[in-house]
């Protein structure tokens, strides 16, 4: 491990400390002068609290959803999964997003990433495909929520009922994202405890009858362990999402412990309301919990009702956090118009706006399976980018100090993202089978690269030609690259065509 002088950075060498003594703007690894992107980004007001608080509610916010895991493959799978997937894949994501976040501490998060390490095409298409995914995303959740208040006080519910009711949850969970961090994780904080409350008193009424012979028995004798993985990673997704926070949390050690604080605790919330009603018979589909709650202790039905719905909503909120902030990075990069790279009081407010009124849109239109189906393809391809950037990363730029570097060496380099990539690479072949998902990925990339070429290329290599600066676009570092003493390498270029040296000066014709 190799720890900064400060907690957030490595100390620079000496062109970064001229280039401080001269006011010269410093031109970061990835083409952004490090005066602008101080100017363009939030304070770092987020502790490890808040963090903790934060990432429980963006990648569990409570244990709905395990009925699935339950009906495909029986307790004792459900059980050892619930261990499992924390081991083997969330701990290795947050060993890599943390030491990715503390070596470049933005809110760009993995689209930063992966467009450092393949370049600006798989870039422009890793950040156009989350826009796209985070959109789909969104709008699942209203619906949780309605779904979960509908069953308890509303069920003759009509469809636009339900539409009224969706968009209702939508602009409650937009409202907060519009303040700083800070304020989401006041009303994360206030989720939790309308989540928690049902639940502690549920298990707390009912531990003395729970059965443990209940524990290892199976309700089916063919488990679908497809659906098993899949649903297992469901149940814990959010973590690489995480990442369009890194610029605002106080330190790496914040970034760090704080999710794997809240790992511990979205484990407990998993493990304990299963163990105490899996004696309960019945379908364990959507929803169960409520049943089975209500089973053990009459009335608790419709409390856990409402935590489903408060779980929908705070899944909602912490989601479009995120999700604002990816669009917010990929509007300072230039790969969607740049009005969504704006910040308003510490927050991507034009974002927010967008994805709520898309989250809306979705919700109105009702079933659109296909393309949450098609979701779960681009999920897969997103994923795989990011674990070989992370990969990528360490190979290329090995030589440049970061604040946080997990220990193991080139063990680690390929042990941390192998089984993220290998449990990817199954989903995304198991999802291409069905020809609907083939073709929709097809057109999507199709789409996404016909953008690039005639729409983003030209644009930037105008602006190059014009010898305008975008944001945030940049050369690959050369060999008089330095480092910032935020732990961000000095490059001598800003554009593809390079267009500075690291003191600012225009660059010679070598390249």
């Amino acid at each position: 491990m190799h720890d900064a002088s400060d907690k957030d950075g490595v100390r620079g060498r000496g062109s970064a400390r001229s280039s401080q003594a001269s006011g010269t703007p410093r031109i970061l690894s990835d083409g952004a002068s490090h005066d602008t992107v101080a100017k363009n980004a939030p304070a770092r007001t987020l502790g490890i609290v808040g963090m903790v608080i934060f990432t429980f509610v963006s990648t569990s916010a409570g244990p709905f959803g395990i009925e699935g895991m339950v009906s495909a493959s029986g307790p004792i799978c459900t059980v050892c999964f619930v261990f499992l997937v924390p081991l083997v894949l969330v701990t290795p994501i947050i060993l890599m997003l943390t030491e990715l976040a503390a070596w470049m501490p933005s809110n760009h998060g993995s689209v930063r990433w992966v467009h450092r390490a393949f370049g600006p095409f798989a870039g422009f298409v890793n950040g156009i495909f989350q826009c796209a995914m985070n959109m789909l995303d969104l709008a699942v959740y209203p619906v949780m929520s309605t779904n979960y208040i509908c069953r308890a006080f509303w069920q003759d519910a009509t469809h636009w009922d339900r539409v009224m009711l969706q968009s209702i949850v939508a602009v409650a969970g937009a409202i907060p994202c519009m303040l700083r961090i800070k304020g989401v994780v006041g009303f994360c904080l206030a989720t939790s405890v309308i989540i928690l409350i049902p639940f502690v008193v549920g298990v707390a009424g009912t531990l003395k009858k729970a059965d443990p012979a209940a524990w290892t028995g199976r309700f089916t004798d063919s488990p679908n362990f497809a659906t098993l993985l899949s649903t297992g990673l469901w149940l814990y997704n959010g973590f690489v999402g995480n990442s369009s926070v890194a610029g605002e949390v106080t330190g790496y050690r914040v970034f760090l412990w704080g999710q794997l604080g809240a790992v511990v605790i979205d484990v407990a919330m998993y493990m304990l309301p299963l163990l105490v009603t899996l004696q309960v018979e019945g379908s364990w589909g959507d929803a169960f919990l409520v049943t089975a709650f209500n089973t053990t202790w009459p009335g608790l039905g419709k409390f856990i009702s409402l935590a489903g719905a408060a779980s929908g909503y705070g899944l909602y909120l912490s989601s479009m956090a995120c999700y604002a902030r990816t669009l917010w990075g990929a509007g300072d990069m230039r790969w969607v118009p740049p009005v969504f790279g704006r910040l308003h009081g510490g927050a991507p407010r034009v974002a927010v706006g967008f994805l709520m009124l898309t989250s809306i849109g979705f919700g109105m239109l009702g079933g659109f399976s296909f393309l949450v189906d098609l979701e779960f393809v681009i999920a897969s391809v997103i994923y795989i980018l990011f674990a070989a950037s992370f990969i990528v990363l360490r190979y290329r730029f090995g030589h440049e100090p970061r604040p946080y570097i997990v220990p193991g060496g080139k063990i680690t380099t390929w042990l941390l993202p192998a089984p993220l990539i290998i449990f990817m690479f199954g989903m995304f072949g198991s999802s291409v089978v069905k020809w609907q998902n083939a073709v929709g990925f097809l057109c999507t990339t199709v789409i996404t690269a016909g953008l690039y070429k005639f729409l983003y290329r030209p644009y930037i290599d105008n602006l190059a030609r014009l010898g305008i600066t975008p944001h945030h676009f940049g050369g690959e570092p050369g060999p008089e690259d330095d480092v910032s003493t935020e732990g961000t390498a000095v490059s001598s270029t800003t554009l593809q065509a390079g267009l500075l040296n690291a003191n600012g000066s225009p660059r010679s014709s070598r390249g």
